[in-house]
């Protein structure tokens, strides 16, 4: 939607944005369109973590919030670490639309939960900000968790599951040592229930709303 200019036509993803203003400028006619710079929400962790049941949890239980499973978007495959740039950009680009009905997004995805997948999109600069959330637990508890899962899902096999402990650490250990690096809050899921991690989540998202 924003990425197309009314007036000319041309299709623009570096459009000029006017923060000030809450205006999206168009670089080659100079239209100037308001739009909604909304906060996004990313909340990652390895698979086998919960997210998609957290997805469905919290659903409809935070005022101006809609609530995104980023599975929706990888067309029934898993989530790989050979996603191209293309793949964030585009799901910035749909994020960036909903929020312009006056809500914010918070998306549940593994890649999602990754500064650096995101931080670089040209996409990124629609959104006030995005608010990282990484969800872990021990490797001990993940690999029970994993064994769970169907092997139709892609998540048996020792190679998956030490790649998944490799990630579950990423989020277990991420630190943000300058102010260039994006901040990250975490939670534990190691003893927690399903239904308290949701609790301890829509308190993140409201904590940010604030």
């Amino acid at each position: 939607m924003f990425y197309s200019c009314g007036k000319c036509g041309a299709f623009r993803p570096d459009q000029i944005i006017d923060t000030e203003k809450n205006l999206v400028i168009c670089p080659e006619c100079g239209d100037a369109r308001p739009f909604k710079r909304m906060p996004l929400y990313a909340i990652g962790g390895a698979s086998g973590i919960g997210k998609s049941a957290l997805c469905k949890a919290i659903a409809g239980k935070v005022n101006g919030v809609v609530v995104l499973d980023g599975d929706v978007f990888s067309d029934g495959k898993r989530y790989s670490t050979q996603n191209t740039e293309d793949f964030y950009e585009n799901v910035l680009r749909i994020a960036m639309n909903i929020s312009q009905s006056g809500v914010a997004v918070a998306i549940f995805h593994a890649g999602f939960g990754v500064p650096a997948n995101l931080e670089h999109c040209i996409a990124r600069r629609y959104f006030s900000e995005i608010h990282y959330l990484g969800i872990y637990c021990s490797d001990q508890e993940l690999v029970k968790r994993l064994s769970t899962k169907s092997s139709a899902q892609g998540a048996s096999g020792k190679g998956y599951i030490t790649a998944m402990k490799g990630f579950n650490a990423f989020f277990r250990s991420y630190y943000s040592p300058d102010s260039q690096t994006p901040e990250m809050d975490k939670i534990d899921t190691t003893d927690s229930t399903p239904e308290k991690t949701a609790e301890k989540v829509i308190e993140w998202i409201q904590s940010k709303q604030s």
